[in-house]
């Protein structure tokens, strides 16, 4: 980790990995759109101002970027003494705290908005209208937060493979059976698959497609558009399936077969939102007409089906379907790894009760272990969100030696690109209890609040429980 709750993201680098098609345009209309910073408003502290990492000094990176500008703002661009190993990585897997990974919205000029990242050592990978992934080094991440029209930045979106708690045949699950006696097989249809890497590592959720392929399991031929890093795709399907990995895209690839036998597979790993986007363009050029994506993205929108982001899920799920695709998405994973309800509080102290005098969502953790991403969202306008709340992590919760270890929160002051969202993905210091607590900080109190994890969580709820872009 490269601070409390900043999760360190792969230099994942490479030959032809920059800037990659920024011609094979989305066009997006749903969702908000980032605005331009106030006439007045500051990018940066004051010159000479005295910080320490809880300030938000720039309030475009958000509370966890921008603690680690703080922290990093002794150090000199460029300085190898200063920044630590900032070579490439050949293999994308290896992680490594030199680079984080990005997703950046602006709203000035594209090509002066690439200039200036990769001025300060960035390396930038997919840009879209308003929208750029790169990798940055975090000794640049204040003069990253100080680019003119840079409006907002925070580390790449967290996915996760969505796997059924119960197995059963595919045929027999959807009633196939009755379609496959009449001779509707899926022939002359195009089928696309999207999976995900297997958590950090490079090992893919393809793994075993030969293997599929040879025992006809799976089409003998299958068509890929697999990535080897962030922007970079090639054709050959080993690249969506290294070996060590696990399966779940070559099962869920194998159960659509089953019920489609004769249909065509196409397959992609995108890795972050704007790979996801260039892959359903692939999907849709090849003419595949129905897409398979058994994944979840984190929240990224106001529950409503609209976005701040141009090439989110969201948005791109919308492009396909009016493209004339059939989206088919995992849903209900996450039930009983969400809660959702009226922020309580009983006793007025300003902290959300989870349960009736229960303000804590307990986990325990051992030295070094990570809590899988938790994140949360509430009632209030994306863009202009006004109702400050705080998501903290505290240790030993409700005993005498209860402190907080983590009290980074994103500032919702009404201003421009203030989002209702906090975002936790928490490594232990130590062996120990731990809870997430829900602050308010200021404004008025939103009327609901919804929390969700890649993991569990020790209080949920029924329902609510559809992330990105199942929703």
């Amino acid at each position: 980790m490269l601070g409390a709750g900043v999760p360190a993201v792969s230099a994942q680098t490479g030959d032809g990995g920059s800037q990659s098609e920024q011609d094979a345009g989305l066009e997006v209309t749903e969702g908000l759109e980032p605005g331009t910073l106030e006439d007045g408003s500051q990018l940066g502290p004051a010159a000479g101002a005295a910080l320490s990492v809880s300030d938000v000094a720039y309030p475009n990176l958000g509370a966890q970027l921008s603690s680690l500008a703080v922290a990093a703002a002794p150090h000199v661009p460029g300085d190898s003494s200063s920044d630590g190993a900032t070579g490439n990585s050949s293999d994308a897997g290896d992680y490594a705290v030199s680079m984080l990974g990005l997703s950046i919205m602006f709203d000035s000029d594209p090509e002066r908005v690439v200039e200036a990242i990769t001025a300060v050592g960035g390396d930038v990978r997919n840009v879209f209208d308003g929208y750029i992934e790169a990798f940055v080094p975090p000794a640049a991440l204040a003069a990253l937060a100080q680019i003119p029209g840079l409006t907002w930045a925070r580390e790449f979106a967290v996915p996760h493979k969505d796997r059924g708690r119960y197995t059963s045949g595919g045929v027999a699950a959807h009633l196939a059976g009755a379609w496959h006696n009449a001779d509707i097989t899926g022939a002359g249809v195009k089928i696309g698959v999207i999976d995900l890497p297997s958590g950090t590592s490079t090992r893919d959720g393809f793994t075993g497609l030969r293997a599929a392929m040879a025992s006809g399991d799976l089409p003998a031929t299958v068509v890929g558009r697999c990535y080897k890093a962030v922007a970079l795709a090639t054709s050959d399907i080993d690249d969506c399936a290294r070996a060590g990995g696990d399966s779940h895209g070559m099962k869920v690839a194998a159960t659509v077969m089953d019920v489609a036998p004769d249909a065509s597979l196409y397959i992609s790993n995108p890795r972050t939102w704007g790979d996801l986007q260039r892959s359903v363009e692939w999907m849709k050029n090849q003419g595949v007409g129905v897409i398979v994506h058994s994944l979840s993205w984190s929240y990224h929108g106001a529950a409503n089906g609209t976005t701040p982001v141009n090439p989110s899920p969201l948005n791109t799920v919308k492009w396909a379907a009016d493209n004339g695709i059939v989206w088919v998405n995992s849903a209900g994973n996450r039930n009983g790894d969400t809660w959702f309800g009226a922020f309580a509080d009983a006793d007025n102290d300003n902290i959300h009760e989870w349960a009736t005098g229960d303000e804590y969502q307990e986990f325990t953790l051992d030295a070094g272990e990570t809590k899988p991403a938790v994140f949360m969202r509430w009632d209030d306008a994306w863009g202009t969100a006004s109702k400050d709340l705080a998501l903290l992590v505290v240790k030993n919760p409700g005993t005498a030696q209860e402190q907080v270890v983590d009290n980074l929160n994103d500032e919702q002051k009404g201003g421009p690109n203030s989002y209702p969202l906090e975002f936790k993905e928490f490594t232990a210091p130590h062996t120990g209890t731990y809870a997430f607590v829900v602050k308010k900080v200021s404004g008025a109190t939103p009327s609901w609040i919804q929390m969700a994890t890649f993991g569990s969580l020790a209080h949920s709820t029924v329902g609510h429980s559809l992330l990105s872009p199942a929703d």
